[in-house]
């Protein structure tokens, strides 16, 4: 018999990006994060040392500086004219591509993924949630691109069946609380670009879902 949680947190919650240690684009940490949870990534026990970040000690494969290589963000300088594209390569190309960036990013990893944009959301808001349940009871978290970023983040829990989710950010080692009304809008299309009021930071502009693995 299937128990049907009311709460759940993936097991293993810790920061996702270690700033100090100039991982400075957020995208990164959330797909090491999700390659850690699905197994593929394992962090040394002295992962956080100097030792590694001087590169005297080889990174294991799919960390942040892979993703941060693959997405571009460490090979190019990002400057916008006009309007505010973001502060990195991947999210400028988001901004201009849309969510399939992030799904041939993971593709190269061998992993499918699908991004479900704000509208999509606001659209089948309760199949939308049902299916994030479903990843956080798997114990594979969801990443979130909101209206405040990047940075981004990622969900790693939630709280009375998916009506309060729980969101890792930034330098975080804790998540907040995030009521599911101040992530799915219904009727709002927030600009691309904007700065972000207090009421709308977290409103999503979609969410990534790493699926099964593809033939490599």
């Amino acid at each position: 018999m299937i128990t049907k949680h009311s709460n759940h947190i993936i097991p293993n919650i810790h920061r996702f990006i270690i700033s100090e240690h100039g991982e400075n684009y957020h995208f990164n940490g959330c797909a090491r994060y999700i390659m850690e949870s699905l197994g593929e990534y394992t962090p040394d026990s002295d992962l956080m040392t100097e030792e590694i970040y001087n590169c005297k000690k080889a990174v294991t494969d799919f960390g942040f500086w892979f993703f941060a290589g693959l997405t571009g963000d460490i090979l190019a300088q990002v400057y916008s004219y006009g309007e505010y594209m973001g502060e990195s390569a991947s999210s400028c190309i988001f901004n201009s591509d849309g969510g399939s960036f992030f799904e041939k990013i993971f593709e190269k990893c061998g992993y499918a993924s699908t991004f479900v944009s704000g509208k999509q959301l606001a659209a089948n808001r309760e199949m939308h949630i049902a299916n994030l349940v479903a990843y956080i009871d798997k114990g594979i978290p969801v990443i979130a691109v909101t209206h405040n970023g990047p940075p981004w983040g990622i969900y790693v829990g939630y709280e009375e069946f998916g009506q309060t989710l729980l969101y890792l950010s930034g330098d975080r080692s804790e998540p907040e609380r995030i009521p599911i009304e101040k992530i799915i809008v219904e009727g709002v299309d927030l600009p691309q670009h904007i700065h972000a009021s207090p009421d709308e930071i977290n409103v999503a502009k979609g969410w990534i879902f790493i699926a099964k693995r593809s033939a490599r």
